[in-house]
């Protein structure tokens, strides 16, 4: 009657092969540190993500703008920089940091060079660094 044998439920595994057709798992990919740097700020974010290659939006729209906004920026050793778009700027590319990060580098900047009045200070920011 074949009572005696039968077909394993298991052959799969008997035979060395993985039965996962089942088994889905989102696995996310890991973030780039310019992700992890500018994840709270909404003016780099889109540009950030445009230039790594990731959607910058939900809508074809917000795409958009992001590709129009990241015009001017490029990814270079690490970090976001502007690059200057005019021959007769002081310097061919700034670095971008967070707003949240622009205090902190004011007073650095400011601890460093000493008080010669905040048009001075904001030359040497901005002939270094780059934030909204």
């Amino acid at each position: 009657d074949g009572s005696n044998w039968s077909v394993l439920p298991n052959w799969e595994a008997s035979q060395g092969i993985v039965n996962d057709i089942l088994s889905i798992s989102h696995i996310p990919s890991p973030k780039q540190p310019l992700e992890i740097q500018f994840e709270d700020d909404i003016f780099f974010k889109p540009i950030v993500l445009h230039l790594l290659g990731f959607m910058a939006g939900d809508t074809p729209a917000d795409r958009r703008k992001a590709a129009h906004r990241s015009s001017g920026f490029m990814i270079a050793d690490g970090k976001l920089w502007k690059v200057s778009s005019k021959a007769n700027d002081r310097v061919a590319r700034t670095e971008c940091i967070p707003s949240s990060q622009g205090f902190a580098q004011a007073l650095k900047t400011h601890t460093t060079n000493g008080c010669f009045g905040p048009d001075l200070t904001q030359l040497h920011l901005r002939d270094k660094y780059f934030w909204p």
